[in-house]
């Protein structure tokens, strides 16, 4: 703790200010918490030596409320605000800018439908919905899918709620699991079912390969036969 506060007075004097951010605070633990106490009683003629900005859902605020020993914490909270799930027309544009920021070149194209589906199994919420759409595209990847529908949307749904066992399709369950080792689990399994597509499809190949000498070898056996024979029908003849 010291040697922060040297640090963030060496920020302050060269005449930055510090600002930290600490996100999915719902999984700080009660000292971690004390800790960012700590470090918001570092003042310097009465003003913090670092502004802290505090990002989790909302069991988050539930636990400053509910717990004492969190009180002082909760005092030092000077503004606060809640971000409600995006509406159902907000989630195109914000996967486009994602896909754009990730250097998209609009392959796979993606349907209207698929934003239906998409919003109807995340609710919204940005983190569900970026968990189901990285399986969905992974999804599209194995597949060499040109275009994502609706369809497939619900289809990685399927397959993930078959994978956490749960036998569930809703929203709130298919979206959690994505953050869960049952969907990574649920990944792995699709990647080695696509290897597994590949890899029979090339034994099917190498089959289909090995009938064709086959058949060219035994033709050429047979002509060989009927040339010899020929040769030799006419090797009697010419004695004859």
């Amino acid at each position: 703790l010291r040697g922060i506060e040297i640090h963030l007075r060496s920020q302050l004097r060269a005449g930055r200010r510090t600002l930290l951010i600490v996100d999915d605070a719902q999984h700080l633990s009660l000292s971690a918490m004390e800790q960012l106490l700590a470090l918001s009683n570092l003042r310097k003629s009465g003003h913090p030596l670092a502004q802290i900005f505090l990002l989790g859902f909302p069991e988050f605020r539930q636990r400053l409320t509910e717990s004492p020993t969190l009180d002082a914490l909760q005092q030092r909270i000077i503004a606060a605000h809640h971000l409600d799930a995006m509406e159902a027309v907000e989630v195109e544009p914000y996967v486009f800018h994602r896909l754009s920021k990730a250097g998209w070149n609009g392959s796979p194209s993606i349907s209207p439908d698929a934003f239906v589906r998409l919003y109807a199994h995340s609710g919204g919420l940005p983190s569900r919905l970026n968990s189901l759409f990285s399986r969905l595209l992974l999804h599209g990847a194995l597949e060499e899918l040109p275009r994502i529908t609706g369809e497939h949307v619900d289809h990685v749904v399927r397959e993930l709620a078959e994978q956490s066992g749960a036998g569930q399709s809703s929203a709130a369950h298919s979206a959690a699991a994505g953050e869960s080792p049952a969907m990574a689990a649920a990944a792995e399994y699709l990647t080695l079912q696509h290897r597994i597509a590949k890899l029979e499809a090339r034994v099917a190949e190498q089959d289909d390969a090995l009938r064709r000498m086959i058949d060219l070898l035994i033709t050429w056996v047979d002509q060989q036969d009927e040339d010899s024979e020929a040769m030799a029908a006419m090797g009697r003849s010419a004695t004859g």
